[in-house]
């Protein structure tokens, strides 16, 4: 259990995304996959937690509620 708080705190610290924002799941390796670059995200890169996402006609904004707007 240690070992995957201290994990988890060193990403959070680092900001490193290790989580896919689409899915949500920890990422194993590669950028994602290539259906998903035009989604928005609906996941923390770096927590894996469900994101507030805000669509408009000209931009796309989401927030995590740990690590604010990315």
């Amino acid at each position: 259990m240690t070992d995957s708080v201290d994990e988890l705190a060193q990403a959070v610290l680092a900001a490193a995304p290790t989580f896919d924002p689409s899915t949500g799941l920890r990422r194993v390796g590669g950028t994602g996959d290539a259906d998903t670059l035009l989604e928005p995200p609906r996941f923390c890169p770096v927590c894996g937690r469900r994101v507030a996402v805000v669509v408009t006609p000209r931009s796309v904004r989401a927030r995590c509620r740990l690590h604010g707007e990315f």
